[in-house]
């Protein structure tokens, strides 16, 4: 068996497809990982822990399957760029116009804010910290059965993907501080009349796409003005609203729901993200970039009470290009009823 082999396999682990069983998918991918390092799957763990190069080939696919990831996520608004170890991370602006291109905005050196800078030629420089994912699963629990390989890799995609979530949402806030006032508004609740002239502004550049929380998006409707009509909303919009609480689509504009974290997840109290902006983008551009710095690597970080924990560690940046083509519609309904403050 080859690499090429052992990483489709590896990756065949994570499918989501319902037609195959997981567990031959999970067990073909284990006895392929021993099989191409010539490993029993019944070793002694002091002969796994002499050879951590078994999970040089998981690194590999983690890396490979992370801004595929992504991009299905996050691709609408973000655009995802990998730059090897040592090459300079230089975002090019392509075919976007000078007034509409006139400066991006990168994580600044005191606390994590951001800041704008001119864009110099039409480049972004992106600057890249090392992130880390850790999971309580290492390769001996794998080859016993006790833990799976998707186990560890999805643990590291999903906790990578909410770092780059929490970065994404951050950059995309300096909007409310660096837009034109063409570009943002407020009120309570949404407003039809305000939200409207935002789309208007932003179909100047392209087809709007509306990016909201949970909270804002159950909100919108598409209620029309003749009070005699009953119902005087579309039977499809009644059809999502029973099946998925929010319409997806509002007066032509699509509406896409940006996912939220619990962080404490004993009490259920506080939440990652404010809920309280939505932000409009056209289609055509991808105002945030997401910049991968070489190749990421698993390590297992032993604890002082005999535990071991599995860290992926990589390099990354994240940055906004800041081209007047992006509106943001802050609901202060939301902003004031929120008991518990959220993190960002």
């Amino acid at each position: 068996m080859n690499k090429t082999e052992l990483k489709q396999l590896l990756k065949g682990a994570l499918s989501q497809d319902a037609s195959v069983n997981f567990a031959d998918r999970e067990e073909a991918a284990v006895k392929a990982l021993c099989e191409y390092y010539g490993l029993d799957p019944k070793a002694d763990y002091r002969e796994i822990k002499r050879n951590p190069r078994y999970f040089s080939v998981i690194e590999e696919v983690i890396d490979e399957i992370l801004p595929e990831r992504l991009t299905n996520i996050m691709g609408q608004f973000a655009d995802i760029k990998t730059f090897g170890r040592d090459e300079e991370v230089i975002y090019k602006v392509e075919k976007i116009g000078k007034k509409r291109a006139l400066m991006g905005i990168v994580p600044g050196a005191r606390g994590g804010r951001y800041k704008a800078h001119r864009l110099d030629g039409y480049n972004l420089s992106i600057s890249t910290s090392t992130i880390t994912a850790g999971v309580f699963v290492n390769l001996e629990e794998i080859l016993l059965g006790k833990a799976s390989l998707a186990d560890l890799m999805n643990n590291i995609l999903e906790g990578v993907e909410y770092y780059i979530y929490k970065e994404i949402v951050k950059a995309m806030r300096t909007l409310k501080d660096k837009a034109p006032a063409a570009n943002k508004a407020s009120a309570a609740n949404v407003a039809p009349a305000s939200i409207d002239a935002l789309v208007r502004v932003i179909s100047a550049y392209g087809k709007p796409t509306i990016f909201c929380f949970q909270n804002m998006a159950a909100k919108f409707n598409n209620l029309v003005g003749i009070q005699s009509v009953t119902p005087n909303i579309s039977v499809k919009d009644i059809d999502e609203i029973r099946d998925r609480g929010l319409v997806s689509v509002y007066k032509g504009t699509p509406i896409v729901v940006i996912p939220n974290y619990l962080e404490d997840e004993i009490e259920n109290s506080a939440w990652v993200f404010s809920e309280a902006d939505a932000f409009i983008v056209p289609a055509a551009a991808k105002p945030v970039v997401v910049a991968f710095q070489g190749e990421g690597y698993l390590k297992e970080t032993e604890h002082n009470l005999g535990g071991a924990e599995m860290n992926y560690h990589r390099m990354m940046g994240t940055a906004i290009l800041f081209c007047n083509n992006c509106a943001v519609y802050t609901d202060t309904e939301i902003q004031t009823s929120e008991k518990d403050k959220p993190l960002i």
